[in-house]
């Protein structure tokens, strides 16, 4: 691939008290360790305005952009990339995503106008038009368990087989009933682990409907205080 559009996630917002948009995209290169990654800025050009013909708000894209200043989840790909690429060319298209915490009553609608309708029509749009190969890659991680993140109690070790049951079940809807399976399971009970990452792997399956997908490897970062799960999934 040639282009690689990175999906994160927001996991702030710089427009607070206003409501966060659900993606956000930025024109900027990024500068890190390993030398500059350019953004395509014909490739973000062109998915602002399919968003705009899907029915989506053009500058609802950029009200957010601020936040990419500090977000992790697109930086660590980008990372990741130069490494495996070394000296290659190639540039990305860097997209965070927000929360879908608002669609858990009303699933059916997570790809409406409202939702990620806009965005998804006009991904696969500018997709289709781009010149080259594509890869998209999603910048995720799973459960986020204990106090650090509200729990009354800190994680017990024997607490962790009740999360990879979970995680387990999340990621064979993923691989086996596609976006919408994978959204209900959060939409059951609102998210009770604090998977940040629903909505990027959800767009990221609703563009790949038919790949056949492979879990490749699920673990946790155990700490009584804050643990993380994560797993590396592949479509193919």
């Amino acid at each position: 691939a040639d282009l690689f559009v990175v999906l994160g996630i927001a996991h702030s917002s710089s427009v607070w008290p206003d409501p966060p948009p659900l993606a956000t995209l930025t024109r900027l290169d990024f500068d890190t360790p390993l030398g500059t990654v350019h953004t395509d800025r014909d490739f973000v050009a062109r998915l602002a305005g399919h968003y705009a013909a899907a029915g989506g708000d053009r500058e609802d894209l950029f009200r957010d952009e601020l936040v990419h200043r500090a977000e992790h989840s697109v930086e660590f790909q980008t990372l990741f990339l130069q490494h495996l690429h070394g000296g290659r060319e190639f540039r990305i298209v860097p997209i965070l995503l927000g929360s879908l915490h608002e669609f858990y009553d009303c699933p059916e609608e997570v790809t409406g106008r409202d939702g990620l309708g806009p965005l998804l029509s006009a991904l696969a749009a500018a997709t289709a038009e781009h010149d080259g190969e594509v890869c998209l890659v999603a910048g995720a991680d799973l459960a986020h368990v204990g106090p650090r993140f509200g729990a009354e109690e800190p994680v017990q070790e024997g607490d962790l087989d009740a999360i990879a049951e979970r995680d387990l079940d999340a990621l064979r809807r993923f691989v086996d009933g596609g976006g919408d399976a994978f959204f209900e399971h959060f939409a059951a009970d609102g998210n009770a682990r604090n998977v940040c990452s629903v909505s990027n792997l959800y767009v990221l399956r609703a563009l790949l409907p038919d790949a056949s997908a492979e879990l490749l490897r699920w673990d946790v970062a155990y700490d009584p205080s804050q643990s993380v799960s994560f797993a590396a999934l592949a479509l193919r």
